[in-house]
Parts: C-alpha cells; structure tokens; sequence
C-alpha cells in the first residue's frame, strides 16, 4: 500500500508491510523508541522497586498478544521510518494500538497520519469496532496527534488505570 502527503513543502510518500514481530527492522524502531522514552522520561528520580515492577507489569509487550504489526516505508528510499502494532483485548470488537511511532528524523512529513490510518483500516479488517490506546504525559506531540485525528480522550484502562492520576492519557476511536 502507498500513500502520499504533503508537509513541509516537499511531498512524501509512505509505503506499509504487514510484518512479523521479530521483523529486525521493527526490533529496531522499537529500541530507539524505548531509548527516545526513557529520554523523556529521565528527569525525576529513577523509580524504587516496587514503582519499577508496576511500570513493568503495565508496559509490558507480550508479542504473542499482537494481531497486526506493520511497517512504515519512506516511498522513495524504502527505509523503514516507523512501526505500530494492533493487539488484541478482552473487550468485544476493540484492539489496542501498541508501539506506534516514527522515527524522530523522520517526523512532520505525514508518516505518522498515514500509518495510523493504515492500522485503523487493518483493524476493520479484522472486525474491530474500537481501537483503543495510551500516551504519556512527556508525549505532547503524540496526544496532539491523536487528538487531530479525532481520538477522543478517554478514562484510563486496564492496565493503565493502575498508574497515578495524570500518568496515562488514554484514547479510542470508533471505527465506523
């Protein structure tokens, strides 16, 4: 699949592959984002262990769990710019959006738009009515984006209802 934005005042084409998991250029996306994160992140004291453990039971990826897991391609180079899971959830008809991002030096050219418009029609396709997600605080230009595409903020979920108050900005969108 390929589609085309305009930003910045150049056109750029994104291209999609569905992909598996351990995809080593997924692996690597992944890792700079968990890197980008903990960047963010690093400015209070690092959490004791009974906060650490918490953050590891709320975050945890189970690969297992994923349903769809996609690449995002620059159309031109072929490079992969960006990554973003589906995985399933108990509640009927809903999938939660996982790891969806884009590399940093490849941001404001309409990948991130593009890509979750193709995870949003790849989640039709495999029935949902709903996608559901979570953002941090420390990720404005995530909640941004999420709320120019019309996700509506919701309360947060499981597992994230059990981190503080202002910890998770959670999502959904109905898929219609």
């Amino acid at each position: 699949l390929r589609c085309a934005g305009y930003a910045l005042g150049v056109s750029y084409t994104t291209t999609f592959a569905a992909i598996e998991w351990d995809d080593e250029r997924a692996a690597r996306i992944r890792d700079a984002f968990d890197a980008e994160m903990a960047e963010r992140y690093s400015d209070g004291p690092p959490p004791g262990p009974e906060l650490a453990k918490l953050l590891d039971e709320v975050f945890h990826t189970d690969p297992a769990d994923a349903v769809f897991v996609a690449l995002a391609l620059d159309g031109e180079s072929g490079e992969a710019v960006g990554h973003g899971a589906l995985f399933r959830r108990p509640e009927a008809g809903t999938l939660e959006l996982r790891r969806v991002t884009v590399l940093p030096e490849h941001r404001r050219r309409g990948h991130s738009k593009r890509l979750l418009a193709h995870l949003e029609s790849a989640a039709r396709d495999l029935g949902a009515s709903r996608l559901i997600l979570d953002t941090g605080p420390k990720q404005q230009d995530a909640i941004a984006l999420y709320r120019a595409v019309g996700y509506r903020e919701t309360a947060p979920f499981p597992p994230y209802d059990r981190l503080a108050p202002g910890e998770a900005f959670c999502f959904e969108a109905p898929l219609g």
